[in-house]
C-alpha cells in the first residue's frame, strides 16, 4: 500500500497516458481515441446517475438500481485513478460505461438510431484505420532469436544491433519499456520490470538495482535519456553507469547502449 499511495498517487506523469507529443496525420486517430476514452467516463457516470435518480420513480425502477450501482461503481474507480492516469489504468475503467452506454441509449425517438448509427460508422472507421495503421507502422518482419516478429524499423534497428552482439539467457538491461527480452531471448538482470516510473529510489530499489548489475555482471545497458530527467530520482543509478560502463552506440532515438569498460 505503500508505494501506490506515496509514489503513484502523489505523482502525475504525462507520458503514461501515451499521448503523443506532436500530433500528425499518422497519429490523429490514435490520439482521438486515447483523448475519447479519457474524457468520455466522467460524462456517462454523471448522465447515468442523473438518469437512475428520475428513474428510480417510475413504476419499474429495477434496471434503473442496477445502472446506478454500475454508475457509482466506475465513478469511484475514476476517482481513484483520475490522480495518477495511465492508459491502462483507464482502458480497465472502459467495462462499466461500456455497460451503460446501451442503457442511456435505450428509448424511443430519432435520437436513438442517429446515436446508434453514429456509433457503427465510428466503429467501422477506427477498425478500419486501426487495420491499416498496423500494416503501415510494423512493416519490418525479421526473424530474431525469439521468432518471427513484426515491429517498427526504429525497433528492428535496435533489435538487429543487439542481436548481433548478444547471446539467448544473457543478462542485459533495458532501463526504459522491457522491448528486447522476449524477441531477443535476453534476460533481465533487476527485479524491476523496468524503472521508468517513480519512487524507486525512495523505496530502496535504485541500490537494489546497483547491486544487482554488479552481482550478475551485465554486459550491456540500454539506457533511454528520458530516464535523466529528475522525475525520475536515477542519479545514483546513472553515476554507477558512467563510472563503470562506456557509451559505444546512439540510436536513431537517442537510445543508448553502454558496455562495461574494459
Amino acid at each position: 500500500m505503500a508505494y501506490p499511495r506515496l509514489y503513484l498517487g502523489a505523482v502525475w506523469y504525462a507520458p503514461l497516458t501515451h499521448l503523443p507529443r506532436h500530433l500528425s496525420f499518422s497519429n490523429l486517430t490514435g490520439a482521438f481515441q486515447l483523448l475519447a476514452a479519457y474524457v468520455i467516463f466522467a460524462p456517462i457516470y454523471a448522465i447515468s446517475l442523473y438518469k437512475c435518480f428520475n428513474a428510480l420513480r417510475s413504476p419499474h425502477p429495477e434496471s434503473a438500481a442496477r445502472a446506478s450501482l454500475i454508475a457509482t461503481v466506475g465513478l469511484a474507480l475514476l476517482l481513484e485513478v483520475a490522480q495518477s492516469p495511465s492508459w491502462f489504468r483507464l482502458y480497465c475503467l472502459a467495462a462499466p460505461a461500456i455497460a451503460l452506454l446501451p442503457w442511456l441509449l435505450d428509448g424511443p425517438g430519432r435520437l436513438k438510431l442517429q446515436a446508434v448509427r453514429l456509433l457503427w460508422i465510428s466503429a467501422i472507421c477506427i477498425a478500419a484505420h486501426d487495420t491499416w495503421s498496423r500494416y503501415a507502422t510494423y512493416s519490418v518482419v525479421e526473424n530474431f532469436p525469439g521468432g518471427r516478429l513484426a515491429t517498427t524499423p526504429l525497433s528492428a534497428e535496435k533489435l538487429s544491433w543487439l542481436a548481433g552482439r548478444t547471446q539467448a539467457n544473457e543478462f542485459v538491461l533495458q532501463a526504459a519499456w522491457p522491448g528486447v527480452y522476449l524477441p531477443l531471448g535476453l534476460r533481465n538482470p533487476l527485479c524491476l520490470e523496468d524503472l521508468e516510473t517513480g519512487g524507486e529510489r525512495q523505496l530502496g530499489y535504485v541500490d537494489a538495482s546497483i547491486q544487482q548489475l554488479s552481482a550478475k555482471h551485465v554486459r550491456l545497458i540500454l539506457w533511454s535519456p528520458i530516464l535523466n530527467s529528475p522525475a525520475f530520482d536515477l542519479e545514483p543509478l546513472r553515476e554507477y553507469i558512467e563510472k563503470r560502463y562506456r557509451r559505444i552506440w546512439v540510436f536513431s532515438d537517442r537510445d543508448e547502449v553502454w558496455e562495461t569498460r574494459s
